[in-house]
C-alpha cells in the first residue's frame, strides 16, 4: 500500500544476504560502476556530510541511481566502542516518501567485498587462488573472506593478521565457520606474504601494514581501509611496483587515499593508459588488456573508498528480496497524507 514502511533488522538482513550468490553481487556492482558513475543526469552522489558529536561522528550519505532509486545512509563512528559501526539506510519511493528503513551494519562491507571480487575476476579470467592474507578482523574482512571463499573454492588457506590475537579475531574465525585452514597471527612474516595469492587490507592504519621486499612474488592486493590522506595501509612504493591499479572511484581515491596520494607525489602516473584504471572503465573493456593467465607474473592492486551508489544498489536489492520473502516489520500508512 502506498505510504507503507518496511523495517528490516540486522537479523532480517542476515537472512536475506545469506542467499545472495557471488555472481549476483558482482553483477549488481557492474550496474553501479558501468556506465561510469555520474554520467547520467539523474545519477547523483553528493559528498558525505559529517556531523560530530561528543561520543561519535555521524556520516550522512545520500545518493540516487536511476535503476534503483534514492537512499540516504547514516553511519556512526563511535569514539570508544569497538563493536562495529552502527548504520542504517533509508530508501525513498518515487515521491520521496520513506518506504524502507534497513539495518546497514553489514551491507557496506558486503557491497565493498562484491566490488573487490568483481575487480579480481576482471583482472584474472581463470585464476584459482589458493591462499588469502587479511589485515584486520572487522566486518569488512568477514565479508571479503566469506564472499571470496564462495567464489573461489580453490582457496585452501587463510591467514588473518591483527595487532593482538584475542577474542575478537577468534570470534571472527568461529563465525566464518570454514572447513579450510584459517589462522590468526600478530606478524606478517615474509613467508606469509610470499605465499599469499590475495592480500586484503581493511584497517584505518596510518602506518603501512607491510611492505614487499624486492624478491617478493607479485600478487593481487585489495585495499579497503584508508579514506583520508593521513591513512596508509601500504607504502607508496607498492603502488609504484604494480602493473595495474584499479580504482573504484578514481577522483575520490586520488583525493582521499593517503597511500595513493603519496604514490602520485613519488611519480606514479595516473593518466589514462598508464596502468591506472577506473573500475567502470575496466568493466566497459570487459577486462581487455588484463585477463592475466598467471597472477604470479603481475602485481595488481584494487583500491576502494566506496561510493554511495553502491549503497543504493545493495539496499534496493535487499528491499526487493525482503518483499518477495515476506521478511521485516510493516508499518501501514506510515506516510499517508
Amino acid at each position: 500500500m502506498s505510504g507503507d514502511l518496511l523495517v528490516l533488522s540486522a537479523s532480517d538482513v542476515d537472512h536475506i544476504v545469506a542467499d545472495l550468490a557471488p555472481d549476483e553481487l558482482t553483477s549488481l556492482m557492474k550496474g553501479v560502476f558501468h556506465p561510469a558513475p555520474f554520467t547520467d543526469d539523474s545519477t547523483s552522489c553528493p559528498p558525505r556530510l559529517t556531523l560530530p558529536a561528543p561520543l561519535h561522528t555521524a556520516l550522512v550519505m545520500p545518493a540516487r541511481l536511476p535503476a534503483h532509486g534514492s537512499t540516504v545512509k547514516v553511519v556512526a563512528i563511535p569514539k570508544t566502542s569497538s563493536s562495529g559501526l552502527p548504520a542504517s539506510t533509508i530508501i525513498l519511493d518515487h515521491l520521496g516518501r520513506v518506504k524502507a528503513l534497513i539495518n546497514a551494519r553489514k551491507l557496506t562491507a558486503l557491497r565493498n567485498a562484491a566490488a573487490s571480487l568483481l575487480s579480481t575476476q576482471l583482472l584474472y579470467k581463470a585464476w584459482k587462488p589458493t591462499s588469502l592474507v587479511c589485515f584486520g578482523s572487522g566486518a569488512q574482512i568477514h565479508a571479503h573472506i566469506s564472499l571470496f571463499c564462495r567464489a573461489y573454492p580453490s582457496i585452501k588457506s587463510i591467514t588473518i593478521v591483527v595487532r593482538r590475537v584475542g577474542e575478537r579475531v577468534q570470534g571472527l574465525i568461529s563465525a566464518l565457520n570454514l572447513d579450510i585452514s584459517c589462522s590468526a597471527t600478530e606478524e606478517a612474516t615474509v613467508d606469509v606474504l610470499t605465499e599469499a595469492d590475495i592480500i586484503i587490507c581493511a584497517t584505518p592504519s596510518t602506518n603501512p601494514l607491510f611492505d614487499l621486499s624486492p624478491t617478493s612474488k607479485p600478487r593481487h592486493i585489495i585495499l579497503i581501509g584508508s579514506y583520508t590522506p593521513a591513512m596508509h595501509e601500504v607504502s607508496p612504493s607498492v603502488f609504484l611496483r604494480a602493473s595495474t591499479i584499479v580504482l573504484d572511484d578514481k577522483d575520490a581515491c586520488l583525493s582521499e587515499a593517503g597511500e595513493l596520494i603519496d604514490a602520485v607525489k613519488l611519480g606514479l602516473d595516473v593518466q589514462a593508459g598508464k596502468g591506472v584504471v577506473a573500475l567502470g572503465d575496466l568493466i566497459a573493456a570487459n577486462g581487455s588488456g588484463s585477463g592475466k593467465e598467471d597472477a604470479r607474473e603481475h602485481l595488481t592492486i584494487f583500491k576502494s573508498v566506496g561510493t554511495g551508489l553502491q549503497d543504493v544498489a545493495i539496499a534496493s536489492l535487499v528491499y526487493q528480496r525482503a518483499v518477495l520473502m515476506g521478511i521485516g516489520v510493516h508499518v501501514s500508512s506510515y506516510d499517508e497524507a
